[in-house]
C-alpha cells in the first residue's frame, strides 16, 4: 500500500460517514448501468495509467 493509500484510509477512518458515502458512490458507479463492470474497471486502470498513478 502506498503512502497516499495509507493516508486516504487513515482519513476515512476518522470520518466514517464520508467512508460510507464513498462506498455508496463507488457502488453506484460500478454496479449500475448498462456498461459491464469489467469495462468500467478497465477504464479506471487506463485513467490511472494516463495519470501515472499506481493502481
Amino acid at each position: 500500500m502506498s503512502d497516499h493509500e495509507r493516508a486516504l484510509c487513515a482519513a476515512l477512518a476518522q470520518r466514517p460517514q464520508i467512508a460510507r458515502t464513498l462506498v455508496a458512490h463507488l457502488a453506484s458507479i460500478f454496479d449500475a448501468g448498462t456498461v459491464a463492470r469489467r469495462t468500467k474497471e478497465l477504464c479506471a486502470v487506463m485513467v490511472a495509467r494516463l495519470n501515472a498513478c499506481t493502481y
